[in-house]
């Protein structure tokens, strides 16, 4: 059984769910937190479109199978922001205001830690923010899908200054901060440093750099380049990104 909640009045310049002047999410004070230290399954995939009868479902069960917890997913094709509730979790969405049915970006917990959760922001159809009370420190995951090799530069960019903006307003440095999603770029196989493992994919584009850019400024380290995927990821080119502050 599926449930959606009504609409959120989403967007760049609306309240965080959850926070003041948003929508409480629940009544609880927040009294479940995830234990860090226990071992967890977070990841992300480009779904390409939920908007297709029964792709939600089958996401789901992908969950379940591959024994995922939290995953983030680009490309929903939902437009409006809001949470559904199905299978025993629970998605938060962020889509475009304008019905086209394209971007929309997505966080998907387990629904027994919901009650965790400090709150949603909906930044865009490219960015999205979910703020879980954890222990040892809070928990925040950023679930982005950047715009492709052929955008403009100056959309580029500014995708990148609104992720900037949207990290230092709303993540702490002692949090643990995950920042999931598709960058659409490449930091290039055999580039090794403090921020790049051993792993990485093809050779280093120019999307790759300024996603390298990105991680010097903010510190934070592409964990993906760090351990060997499977052979058909890199095949496929499924080869998105995580990065978490170092």
């Amino acid at each position: 059984m599926t449930s959606f909640n009504s609409k959120f009045s989403g967007g760049k310049n609306s309240s965080p769910i959850g926070s003041p002047g948003g929508t409480a999410l629940n009544d609880k004070n927040n009294e479940i937190r995830v234990n860090l230290r226990n071992r967890m399954k977070i990841g992300t995939w480009n779904v390409q479109s939920l908007y297709e009868a029964g792709k939600l479902a089958n996401l789901m069960q992908e969950m379940d199978r591959l024994k995922i917890d939290i995953l983030g997913v680009a490309e929903t094709w939902w437009p409006d922001v809001g949470k559904c509730v199905t299978q025993g979790k629970v998605l938060f969405y962020s889509g475009n205001q304008d019905k086209n049915h394209r971007k929309g970006v997505g966080i998907i917990i387990p629904e027994k830690i919901s009650s965790s959760i400090i709150n949603f922001l909906p930044h865009s159809d490219r960015i999205a923010l979910l703020k879980l009370k954890a222990h040892p420190v809070n928990l925040n995951i950023i679930q982005v899908y950047a715009p492709t090799s052929d955008a403009p530069e100056d959309e580029v960019e500014g995708f990148y200054e609104e992720l900037r903006q949207v990290t230092q307003a709303n993540v702490k440095k002692h949090e643990m901060n995950l920042i999931l999603g598709d960058f659409n770029a490449k930091v290039g196989k055999g580039i090794r440093d403090e921020l790049v493992g051993p792993y990485g994919l093809g050779e280093r584009n120019e999307r790759g750099e300024r996603l390298y850019q990105f991680c010097q400024e903010e510190q934070m380290k592409i964990t993906n380049t760090w351990f060997r995927l499977p052979p058909r990821v890199y095949t496929h080119g499924e080869h998105q990104q995580t990065i978490p502050n170092t």
